[in-house]
């Protein structure tokens, strides 16, 4: 291990900002996706329900490997066709982003659907009996109670997230999986070097369940004042 410490210094940040990154897009798409199913109209409920469906039927490390290779060229074909002859191509950090908000996204996608369809109809129509128009009154009415009940579930879904980063190392990304296949390769000790992955991931889980469990504490505390 020694030498070593710098690489997976280096790894774990990158892992972080994957993470953060991905689970970002993960929320936009949720948001859009949960918006398609509760109030669009029926094509885009039918993307919506197609785009879950196919998070939740396709293995991620397909959608990982589809990405990285084919999203570029795909994304390249539509530029053609607008008259654009630039190539498009993904380098491995930018496609596991895509790909952990892809996958993270069909998830957040139901999570947030679920959470809006929770919150009582009366509290729209309470805001609309004040004169609130429909965007404000979701963000100062119906946004805050969905946060509450969707606050866990998106918490859950994080932490799912930070270990689903261990599978962008079969694109070539200097991850801490990516780091510690190449050091057992290297050193001929590959349980040190796995159990050292291991460990930081549950590290991260544990930190990361504790600033959950604190914004869940204050969130609490605002919803039920004293």
């Amino acid at each position: 291990m020694a030498g070593w410490a710098q690489q997976f210094g280096h790894a774990l940040v990158t892992t972080c900002l994957l993470a953060i990154c991905g689970f970002v897009l993960a929320l936009v798409l949720g948001s859009l996706g949960a918006v398609a199913q509760v109030r669009g109209g029926r094509i885009s409920r039918y993307i919506s329900i197609a785009y879950v469906e196919c998070v939740r039927g396709v293995p991620e490390i397909l959608l990982i490997l589809f990405i990285y290779y084919g999203g570029g060229a795909l994304i390249t074909t539509f530029a053609k066709l607008l008259g654009y002859g630039s190539r498009v191509d993904f380098d491995a950090f930018t496609a596991g982003i895509l790909a952990l908000g892809f996958v993270s996204g069909g998830f957040a996608v139901e999570i947030l659907r679920a959470a809006w369809g929770a919150v009582p109809r009366g509290q729209s129509e309470c805001a609309a009996a004040l004169g609130l128009r429909p965007v404000k009154a979701f963000v100062l009415v119906i946004a805050p109670q969905m946060l509450r009940i969707a606050l866990p579930p998106l918490g859950n879904l994080w932490v799912t997230t930070v270990k689903e980063t261990a599978l962008i190392s079969v694109i070539g990304l200097s991850d801490m999986v990516r780091v510690a296949n190449v050091g057992a390769g290297a050193t001929g000790q590959p349980f040190v070097f796995y159990a050292v992955v291991g460990l930081l991931f549950l590290a991260l889980a544990h930190v990361s369940n504790l600033v959950i469990s604190h914004v869940e504490m204050r969130q609490r505390r605002w919803s039920h004042p004293k």
